[in-house]
């Protein structure tokens, strides 16, 4: 059984130290990274994204990600931003809150990411430093743990961070988007393919390979011509997994595949509309009430994929609130006056749907309905006029029709006829 690809992707452009701010590291390229090495078509990994982090956050997001993990999964860390160097010969990541004069104690100590990836039991993990530093940096010397892994895989690569593009950043994601970095086209872009053609177009391009384990591949290819309608099967179904995470970025996939007139716009369209959500009824409507009355309420049935936890739910009209509760969608209506002509929407990643609402409060409705209940109850009695001691059954004259029984009150049982 294959295992998890997991992945931290980490930018930082802003500084609070005004010295670091002012040789910050524009985040270039980096969410177009982040959306390729996400594409479960692509990459596969579930991302991370943490933008201008502090550094105990950062600790936080790394540790999670090495922590807990078996000899199947792939692990992948990218940073792009400044590295500095302290006074003892460290090497440390710059994060929002990091100060320049001491970066030992504000800044992300690389020989502990060095111990987490030497704790982790993850058997590949890949390490992207895309750092800005006064001079040259033998990254490799400070991941003294990672060289003895012991048949797990640990990958390191390091560049000169680029302020304008072509970015290390944009370079990957073009190569593994479009395919030119599997060399030996095989299908997967493995690391030290992606190594050599960054190296080509990037001289700063370093990296170190340490122990001899199953080497991780970055991506999967997909080449021009190639049949898509099998990946779009593949998106659909995780469109409609329980994995939401997943499920999001499938469906995102899926509406990038949408456009245009062809056959697999064709195919992602259709793939697309049966993962929504969508509405038991298009529509609801409380009818006429009389002043006064209680809160209305219907539930209407909602389907579509497990990512519909995620949608919100927004109401407009005068008294019409509206949320989601499991596979239902509650309506209510606080009547006050004149007529409701309102809508509710459900909108996210499982798509969106909407619903419309009309009602109306009248004077020549007299007659007040029962306040409707938000869960099942027993049934309410309706006050009505006073009822007089139980006295002798009564008889009731026969008649030429079949006999009716006199309604009952609510509340009070119903005269007994005599026999005629």
């Amino acid at each position: 059984m294959s295992g998890r690809r997991l992945a931290v992707v980490v930018t930082v452009e802003h500084h609070d130290d005004p010295v670091l701010h002012r040789y910050a590291v524009p985040s270039a390229d980096v969410r177009s990274l982040a959306a390729v090495l996400g594409d479960p078509g692509l990459g596969g990994f579930d991302v991370d994204f943490l933008q201008d982090p502090e550094t105990w956050d950062t600790y936080q997001r790394l540790q999670a990600l090495c922590d807990g993990r078996t000899a199947q999964d792939c692990l992948l860390v990218y940073f792009r931003g400044i590295l500095l160097t302290g006074p003892g010969g460290g090497l440390y990541l710059a994060t929002a809150d990091t100060v320049m004069q001491r970066p030992a104690d504000t800044a992300v100590d690389v020989t502990r990411i060095d111990a987490l990836m030497h704790r982790s039991q993850a058997g590949q993990i890949v390490v992207l430093l895309d750092g800005r530093t006064g001079g040259p940096v033998d990254a490799g010397a400070y991941f003294r743990a990672a060289r003895s892994a012991e048949g797990r895989s640990r990958v390191v690569i390091t560049a000169a961070a680029r302020p304008e593009p072509p970015t290390f950043a944009g370079l990957l994601a073009d190569a593994l988007r479009g395919g030119s970095a599997d060399r030996d086209r095989d299908g997967y872009a493995g690391i030290d393919e992606v190594y050599a053609h960054l190296r080509e177009r990037d001289p700063s391009v370093r990296h170190w390979v340490f122990d001899s384990g199953r080497q991780p591949y970055v991506a999967r290819v997909r080449r021009p011509g190639s049949d898509q309608i099998a990946r779009i099967a593949e998106l659909a179904a995780a469109a409609a997994a329980a994995d939401l995470d997943r499920a999001a970025q499938a469906r995102a996939a899926l509406s990038r595949l949408a456009t245009g007139n062809d056959r697999v716009a064709a195919a992602a369209s259709a793939a697309l509309r049966r993962t929504s959500l969508r509405l038991a009824e298009p529509a609801v409507d409380f009818g006429r009430v009389a002043p006064g009355t209680h809160q209305l309420t219907v539930r209407v049935p909602l389907t579509g994929p497990p990512l519909l936890a995620r949608s919100t739910v927004t109401a407009s009209g005068d008294g019409l609130r509206a949320k989601l509760e499991g596979d239902e969608l509650r309506v209510s209506w606080f009547p006050t006056v004149g007529r409701l002509t309102g809508t509710v929407i459900v909108d996210g990643p499982a798509g969106s749907a909407g619903l419309t609402v009309t009602g109306e409060v009248s004077d020549d409705v007299t007659e007040q309905p029962p306040a409707p209940q938000s869960r099942p109850g027993p049934p309410q009695s309706r006050p009505g006029p006073p009822q007089s001691r139980p006295g002798p059954p009564q008889s009731f004259p026969a008649a030429s029709g079949p006999r009716q029984t006199p309604a009952a009150s609510p509340g009070v049982p119903p005269p007994v006829p005599t026999p005629p």
